[in-house]
């Protein structure tokens, strides 16, 4: 058996197919309109052609289904069956041929974004085989006397589905211009925020200084880890290349020049109506920041390595990432876990109030004042983002 998908405009394959089968064809359509119907149910060169639709007046009303095209095949002693609840698009020749898609026997079919698996030979198993047969029983015939009967109501209903129609689309437009404005907008406001960060080569000391103090954190504390914004007071070097800590050097100018190139290309590919990928976004400047350390000779790191902890906070768990650099250490990202979730988890290290790495499970009962320190967290990436509005 030999098994083809086409993306896209499958009615060639089905003609192609069906005009070299002399055995009966089943076709499984819910909307049927143009002469795409009538090319394909034509190309069976046997005639025993039965097509299942669905007869519903608010197809035909709306021009999803054509009774035209459903009077021409009639004509053309074809088969024609209404089939309640029908929503499969299906091809059938018994042991011969088969399609499953998404494509109607219609002129818009040929044209939008489809997707049908050809089956060729098949050897159709027998529970496929009965769920047909059940679906066919529940058929009725359509005929011309009801076609007639639907064509006398039709002009009226056409007129007010019409209008129903272009009030949809007048709002659907409008929603979509108010979204894209909205967007626009928002793009905007963020390009302009991003000049906070400084300049393509320049980080203002203030910058630098304020990462540091939503970041920074203490690991032996007598209270246990704890948030330690005094470290910004630290900072040294110069313009953009501002430093903190020592023997491993975290240079924190460089990474905020890095966050904010990669911030750049992310609000121009947002402009141009590019995928918008939060979760890429929040790697990409946690990679620039691990990029951004040094060592005792001056020599960045690749990628600086990156803990994780979880830390005993209240009723949940407090997971953190962060690099560390001795006793402290610049958070990148924190969230809480339950203690039920973080339990199936070995990606921690687990801390007691001294800081000291303990095997995970162990439960720690923290001082009410240590957990004060811990919610105080910030962490750099947060910092980076609210600066600029892209979170």
């Amino acid at each position: 058996m030999a098994i083809i998908t086409r993306l896209g405009d499958a009615h060639k394959d089905w003609i192609a197919h069906l005009s070299e089968i002399k055995a009966k064809c089943q076709i499984f359509s819910p909307y049927v309109t143009s002469t795409t119907a009538e090319e394909v149910l034509q190309a069976v060169r046997s005639g025993a052609v039965e097509l299942y639709t669905f007869f519903g007046v608010e197809n035909f009303a709306t021009g999803a289904s054509s009774l035209a095209t459903l009077k021409k095949l009639l004509d053309a002693g074809i088969l024609v069956f209404h089939l309640p609840k029908l929503h499969a698009k299906i091809v059938w020749s018994d042991r011969r041929y088969l399609t499953i898609g998404s494509q109607n026997l219609t002129q818009r079919g040929t044209q939008q974004k489809e997707a049908t698996v050809l089956f060729l030979k098949p050897d159709i198993p027998a529970g496929l085989k009965a769920i047909f047969e059940d679906w066919i029983k529940e058929r009725r015939s359509i005929t011309k006397s009801m076609i007639s009967l639907l064509e006398k109501a039709l002009p009226e209903l056409r007129r007010k589905a019409d209008l129903l129609k272009e009030e949809a689309q007048s709002i659907e437009v409008a929603i979509w211009q108010r979204e894209m404005s909205l967007w626009e907008t928002k793009v905007k406001r963020c390009r302009s925020r991003l000049r906070r960060l400084g300049s393509d080569h320049s980080v203002p000391l203030e910058v630098a200084e304020r990462f540091v103090e939503t970041s920074a954190y203490w690991i032996d504390h007598p209270w246990g880890i704890c948030w330690s914004p005094g470290d910004a007071n630290n900072i040294y070097g110069e313009n953009p290349d501002w430093c903190i800590y020592e023997g491993n050097t975290f240079v924190v100018g460089r990474a905020i020049l890095r966050c904010r190139k990669i911030l750049k290309e992310f609000l121009a590919d947002a402009a141009d109506g590019g995928i918008i990928d939060f979760a890429a976004l929040r790697g990409h400047l946690k990679d620039a920041i691990c990029m951004s350390v040094t060592n005792s000779n001056g020599a960045e790191y690749s990628s600086f390595r990156v803990w994780r902890g979880a830390y005993d906070h209240r009723s949940n768990y407090l997971d953190v990432e962060y690099i560390k650099f001795g006793t402290h250490g610049i958070v990148l990202s924190k969230k809480y876990l339950s203690k039920a979730s973080l339990a199936a988890s070995k990606d921690f290290h687990f801390f007691d109030p001294r800081g000291r790495s303990r095997a995970s499970g162990r439960k720690f009962c923290w001082p009410a004042r240590a957990r004060e320190c811990i919610s105080g967290f910030g962490h750099g990436l947060q910092f980076i983002r609210s600066l600029v509005g892209a979170s």
